[in-house]
């Protein structure tokens, strides 16, 4: 099967590195982007939790795993300070869902749902 990276740089003829660079700035919330350079420099290491999600997210061959990958992510200690949490100085969940949503294909459906028990 193929991987979320793989099907988006076959569809923009780019390199893996490209993907993740890519997938990084279309997932980060808006008021990330002009403190990006800054928290580059003087806050080292800050954006490693966003950039390891992109790379899992990268290998995901269902949307299932991406759900999990989000997961895993809000779950991080390093996701609970206040910059992350309150200022939302990382990658959203939702572009990440969306963007996923653009290459792999769909969650199945379950066959009977709780409503109907």
């Amino acid at each position: 099967m193929n991987t979320l990276e793989t099907l988006y740089c076959e569809a923009h003829k780019c390199s893996p590195q490209k993907f993740r660079r890519q997938a990084l700035w279309k997932c980060l919330y808006w008021q990330t982007i002009p403190l990006y350079p800054f928290l580059k420099v003087f806050k080292r290491g800050y954006f490693i939790p966003d950039q390891d999600l992109i790379a899992s997210i990268g290998r995901a061959t269902a949307m299932a795993q991406v759900w999990d990958e989000i997961r895993h992510y809000f779950s991080d200690p390093q996701n609970r300070t206040w910059l992350r949490k309150r200022a939302n100085l990382r990658v959203s969940g939702q572009k990440v869902i969306n963007f996923a949503r653009e290459y792999l294909p769909p969650m199945p459906k379950p066959l009977i749902t709780d409503t109907e028990r």
